[in-house]
């Protein structure tokens, strides 16, 4: 089983290799080509080839290009997007546990809402996951130790042992940082953490390779970690209510038992427990469902069984499933 967002940055990791040996065949192939035209004669290393806002855009400058700086460049791109999308997935992975057990994230933590903010949520699911979209906002910007203390702390997930380990993990975040916000220039911090006398990073072939397949290495180890702690954890006290279905139909609720708040679903679930909201115009009801999918789908039935037989006229309805229980098996 992989979850959503390893599914992601595994394709992600996929795209950025192709992209990665794309690149590397055509700078070579390019380069080869022009310098055959160079030393043929068919091309002189003067001739003007475009022209740019700022200078003239000479074969002798393509030459030069192709054969360092271009592929230097995009391998610094590929290299912050690799490490951006990384910290995407540990994000994401974040709020695909929250959705799929909210319990996981049980804590005494002490936790402050406005009026506003309580009921703007329409369920305690809902207010939960925004509190956990909320800490995810934090990490975003609070970098990747913020992210692993996170792990750690809440999730009790360590990547200690997990290849490459946290140090390689770390470098490449440092790394990603000097070139986004140095354009690759090393400051002291940087020199001491990693006992270097280079005043310039650089992401070579090799270098860019390797980190590729570690962090390929990596999301499958993480994916792992995440389904252990899932798979070890009790779900006993999720919540059912996962569908959310609006109804509206012509009729009177003082006319039809099925529709009043007390009408009997089992034998310990009302009408009136899983109605989140209801509007009366007329003889204009709508009704907002949200329970168990059981449930509601055969609340549905009995209404359009109803209309069926022409004691109610039944307009429109749209169950969806608005969010994920945890089965408690391992495909």
């Amino acid at each position: 089983m992989f979850l959503i967002a390893n599914k992601r940055f595994q394709a992600e990791i996929t795209r950025l290799g192709r992209l990665l040996a794309l690149s590397q065949y055509s700078f070579t192939e390019t380069h080869l080509q022009i310098n055959q035209k160079i030393h043929s004669g068919e091309l002189d290393r003067d001739t003007i080839i475009a022209s740019t806002e700022f200078a003239p855009f000479t074969v002798n400058r393509l030459h030069g290009m192709l054969e360092s700086q271009a592929p230097r460049y995009l391998r610094e791109l590929i290299f912050v997007r690799l490490i951006s999308a990384l910290e995407v997935y540990l994000i994401d992975s974040i709020k695909e546990v929250a959705s799929i057990n909210p319990l996981i994230f049980k804590s005494q933590d002490i936790l402050q809402f406005s009026k506003s903010e309580i009921l703007s949520h329409s369920s305690i699911e809902n207010l939960f996951l925004s509190i956990i979209e909320k800490d995810c906002r934090t990490l975003s910007s609070g970098g990747f130790d913020e992210i692993t203390r996170y792990y750690k702390n809440k999730l009790s997930i360590d990547y200690s042992d997990t290849y490459p380990g946290i140090g390689a993990l770390k470098e490449y975040h440092d790394r990603r940082h000097l070139l986004v916000h140095r354009l690759g220039s090393t400051d002291e911090r940087y020199r001491h953490q990693y006992n270097s006398s280079r005043k310039k990073i650089y992401i070579d072939l090799d270098y860019l390779s390797q980190a590729i397949k570690s962090l390929s290495s990596f999301s499958s180890s993480h994916n792992q970690l995440v389904l252990n702690l899932l798979f070890n954890t009790s779900f006993n006290e999720i919540s059912p209510p996962q569908y959310r279905c609006i109804i509206i139909l012509e009729g009177s609720i003082e006319e039809h038992n099925l529709l009043k708040p007390g009408f009997p679903l089992s034998e310990s679930t009302t009408l009136g427990q899983i109605t989140k909201s209801s509007k009366v115009r007329g003889r204009r009801i709508e009704f907002i469902l949200e329970g168990d999918r059981g449930t509601v789908d055969s609340y549905v039935n009995l209404i359009k069984e109803q209309h069926r037989m022409g004691n109610l006229r039944f307009l429109y309805t749209n169950p969806r499933k608005i969010g994920r229980i945890w089965t408690g098996k391992m495909p």
